[in-house]
């Protein structure tokens, strides 16, 4: 994966929504970029990881 900035990590918006049983969708929006990904609280796994890179 490539490097994700601090900004998009440490993020300045936040958006947290229940996609079903102990699986919740994470979307991170910082300055440049975002990150999401879904997270199974009850396995504490991550998946469907998307990096995205706002076009100048």
């Amino acid at each position: 994966m490539k490097e994700i900035s601090k900004n998009v990590v440490l993020g300045y918006q936040y958006f947290i929504r229940p996609k079903g049983n102990d699986l919740w969708q994470i979307f991170i929006k910082g300055t440049t970029d975002a990150f999401r990904y879904d997270w199974n609280i009850r396995t504490d796994e991550l998946s469907e990881i998307g990096h995205y890179i706002k076009k100048k």
